[in-house]
């Protein structure tokens, strides 16, 4: 099996496997990519079995409209620029100029591939010589029940494994310590007594919620708990709560900041998290104007794309990022008015909101407890 990891670089060259299966969705490597990940086995007997998305993408394929971006961003690029006194503008030195060049010019290239992907790579295929045998029909429903296969085992893996780790018997930090030198020839048992000591850290140590906590892959988990922290507490308080209970690397400082301060500008448009009232019209309008006026940055520090239509269903976009906090707004009512139209009514779930609150607050170091007890005892006084 080649996955997108190792899809360069890998050589199986003993001659013993007789088919070869391609499974390419829209997000997918390029046409040239995939036809070089399925004949890295070098045996012309194999027979080369390929499903590859026949939905076509709206990509941005001029790469001067690309090349455009790095302005657009010049804050990130300002001390590669120089500034033509004359003018006014700014601009690249001839080197970086040739390089961004380049790199738009690659990434437009690579976004005519993926508007037709399935159309570029039956015609390399061609190209290449290749025998080929279609029939559309049979991909879609074979790919279908593919798909259904792999979420219903997916499924079943993820709930053996929330049932192991809730069951398994807690350990010690040394223990825990011992456990991790023998990675790599662990017992099934040993993962999830590892795994649970894990979630115990990142619940400062406590057993409390455990349970519904374990329900989250833990990675994930880790990376929602952070940036929930980072709203209400400095980056030197989150830093040192890292310190604490992480079981991970530290994140950068400045990357971390970044992060927080753009969430810090979406909690404004809409209120925030910790709101209780429906989130009306009007502030998801808010929040959707932001999001596209920003959507560059998002993708750059929060990782994910805003839709271009994003303003016609704000609640979609909203759930991704309160995704990220560990956080989801869930519907709660439908209204319909005078004219028949339909309006839906959500708010931000207290339940979700509640636990990660009580989590945010156990992980509070005994050094933050007592500067907030201080704090407290003065404006008691």
């Amino acid at each position: 099996m080649y996955s997108p990891t190792l899809f360069t670089g890998v050589d199986i060259s003993v001659k013993h496997f007789e088919e070869v299966y391609l499974f390419a969705d829209g997000g997918s490597q390029n046409h040239k990519d995939l036809m070089q990940a399925v004949n890295r086995v070098r045996d012309e007997k194999a027979l080369i079995k390929v499903w590859v998305t026949p939905k076509t993408e709206e990509r941005e394929t001029d790469p001067a409209v690309l090349y455009q971006r790095y302005f657009k961003t010049k804050d990130d690029y300002r001390n590669l620029m120089t500034l033509n006194e004359v003018t006014g503008k700014w601009a690249f030195d001839a080197k970086w100029n040739t390089y961004l060049t380049l790199v738009s010019e690659q990434e437009a290239a690579n976004n005519v591939s993926h508007s037709e992907l399935k159309a570029h790579f039956v015609s390399m295929a061609q190209q290449l010589g290749f025998t080929l045998t279609q029939n559309n029909v049979q991909d879609v429903e074979r790919a279908e029940e593919t798909k259904q296969a792999l979420a219903k085992a997916n499924a079943e893996f993820e709930a053996e494994r929330v049932k192991g780790v809730t069951n398994a018997e807690d350990i010690s930090r040394p223990e825990a310590e011992a456990v991790q030198k023998e990675k790599g020839s662990l017992t099934t048992e040993q993962e999830y007594k590892l795994e649970r000591f894990y979630y115990r850290q990142l619940n400062g140590n406590s057993a409390e919620d455990l349970g519904e906590l374990i329900k989250t892959p833990l990675k994930r988990l880790s990376s929602q708990i952070r940036a929930f922290e980072a709203l209400a507490v400095s980056t030197e308080q989150l830093i040192h709560r890292d310190q604490t209970f992480a079981t991970e690397i530290i994140p950068d400082k400045e990357i971390l900041a970044l992060q927080t301060d753009l969430r810090k500008r979406i909690e404004a448009t809409y209120g925030g998290y910790k709101q209780d009232g429906p989130l009306s019209a009007d502030v998801l309008a808010a929040f959707a104007e932001f999001m596209q006026s920003e959507a560059d940055q998002v993708v750059k520090d929060l990782g994910f794309a805003v839709p271009e239509n994003v303003g016609e269903q704000p609640i979609k976009t909203l759930n991704k990022y309160l995704k990220q906090l560990g956080l989801v707004a869930k519907e709660t009512s439908r209204i319909r008015d005078d004219g028949g139209t339909q309006e839906r009514k959500y708010q931000i779930d207290p339940v979700a909101r509640e636990l990660m609150q009580r989590l945010a607050e156990r992980r509070k170091p005994e050094s933050e407890r007592e500067l907030a007890q201080t704090k407290e005892d003065t404006l008691a006084a």
